[in-house]
């Protein structure tokens, strides 16, 4: 590494994979360790990263062999994001900055490789190839033949060929959406070498479409250049919209902080022991918190489990209506055959009754119960309390979040999975905001999706009640 200064920040210059690689150190990091990586182009234009810098982030470069966004380019820069996140201990994900081809270069990347990208700042993006180099349309070819021959040699086909080509960034926007990256757009209206309506804006309306994060910003009277925001106002609120935009360690969690917060869940009504081994099993290759079983399997599966996985089950299951002596006896009977965890149902009908007093007390009756039978065994028992929230109002919902606050139990929970809905965002929302602090949450029923649960987590769940996690982990 050689280190030199760069506008008032530490440089490092060095070697990856033969390549030159910059790395800018900020003076005060911010505690994420985010960072933008510049895709092309590196200090053309720089006011957008230096504020960055300043704010904390780092700055990153990596050498291309051409500035068309080839594989050979893109793979080479995968494989430099996990050298530098381990070597430098940044976040799992970069910002990702592009100008005219550099665009270009962030989309082919943030399409093959979402998993490295946070959020995407692009200034008059190619992304079109017929429209630059070559000026097909309403511009004009990128300087005269050079840019023909440039790409020509990037790709390797003739004009016929380019004709045909659907390869494209604009091709590629499907997958852009799905990465769900927040965007900031800036565009000249007056761009000939990258006509906006040929280019940018496809994307544009795309993300606009989608109802995604977009800051898109059009400079008046501007052509392709200059590239960035002059005006001290505009880049503060462009650096505002990427630093608060871009996900935060939350939602760049990796999976396997997702699955120590899954209650890996089986519950049919003709669940088989061989199921519920292959659910023990599952939990203790993935490490979730917990199997969430019927009562009936507790003993075997706590035998057969040993320790190594926790065992959760289900009482006055699904329906809650059972007396409080016989979710108490339950509850009693579960923990002594082994259960660490239990989900209780309350009476939905005494909440629609106004009886909160005495849903209080079916409550307390429960924690009781596994307080004493956990004594005895030496072991202490979470207590979750599953409200089912599509069946209550939102002012029913409150005053549960309160009479369960009260409880003494460990979790509120959304759901039980067989009524008439599962979690919901606002729920999770709602919980939040009127539980007391000691009070956990849990969401459960219809969590079907890796952006789903990263989403409970992030709006305040710390249990997630679900099957399907595990599933699409083990498929992929």
């Amino acid at each position: 590494m050689t280190y030199s200064e760069y506008h008032g920040f530490r440089r490092g210059d060095f070697e990856f994979e033969g390549r030159h690689a910059i790395i800018v150190f900020p003076d005060d990091p911010e505690p994420r360790r985010r960072w933008i990586l510049k895709m092309e182009y590196f200090d053309a234009f720089p006011s957008f990263h230096l504020e960055m810098i300043r704010r904390g982030w780092h700055l990153l470069f990596l050498e291309n062999i051409n500035r068309w966004g080839t594989e050979q380019d893109t793979d080479a820069k995968a494989r430099f994001c996990g050298h530098v996140i381990k070597e430098f201990g940044l976040s799992e994900k970069a910002c990702l900055e592009g100008m005219s081809c550099g665009g270009l270069c962030s989309v082919n990347f943030a399409s093959k490789y979402p998993g490295y990208v946070s959020a995407m700042y692009l200034d008059a993006p190619v992304m079109n190839l017929l429209s630059c180099p070559m000026g097909f349309g309403r511009g004009i070819p990128l300087d005269g033949e050079t840019g023909w021959k440039e790409l020509k040699e990037a790709y390797g086909f003739e004009l016929e060929e380019l004709l045909a080509y659907r390869g494209h960034p604009i091709d590629k926007i499907d997958s852009i959406i799905k990465g769900r990256f927040p965007l900031a757009l800036l565009y000249g209206d007056r761009d000939v070498l990258v006509p906006y309506p040929e280019n940018g804006a496809f994307l544009e309306r795309a993300y606009r479409e989608a109802g995604l994060p977009l800051f898109s910003v059009c400079r008046k009277g501007c052509g392709h250049h200059p590239h960035g925001l002059d005006d001290p106002e505009e880049l503060r609120k462009l650096c505002d919209f990427v630093e608060n935009n871009s996900e935060t360690e939350e939602n760049d969690m990796d999976i396997k902080e997702i699955l120590s917060k899954v209650d890996h869940t089986l519950l049919a009504v003709d669940a088989t022991w061989e199921q519920i081994r292959g659910i023990i099993d599952d939990g203790i290759r993935y490490h979730t918190a917990s199997v969430c079983i019927p009562a009936s399997f507790v003993k075997k599966a706590a035998e057969y489990a040993g320790g190594r996985v926790k065992i959760c089950t289900v009482i006055g299951f699904p329906n809650g209506y059972s007396t409080t002596r016989v979710k108490s006896f339950e509850a009693e009977c579960a923990v002594e055959d082994g259960a660490d965890e239990v989900d209780m149902v309350i009476n939905v009908g005494w909440v629609k009754d106004g009886l909160y007093g005495q849903v209080l007390d079916d409550i307390r009756a429960v924690r009781k119960a596994c307080d004493d039978a956990g004594a005895a065994c030496g072991r202490r028992i979470i207590l979750k309390v599953i409200i089912e929230t599509c069946l209550l109002t939102d002012d029913e919902k409150i005053r549960m979040c309160e009479v369960v606050s009260d409880s003494g139990a460990d979790f509120i929970k959304t759901s039980t999975g067989f009524s008439k809905g599962g979690a919901t965002f606002d729920d999770i929302r709602l919980f939040k905001k009127h539980v007391a602090p000691h009070l956990k949450i849990k969401a459960a029923g219809g969590i079907s999706s890796i952006e789903d649960a990263m989403e409970f987590i992030r709006l305040g769940a710390d249990r997630l009640g679900t099957s399907r996690i595990v599933k699409i982990v083990k498929s992929k």
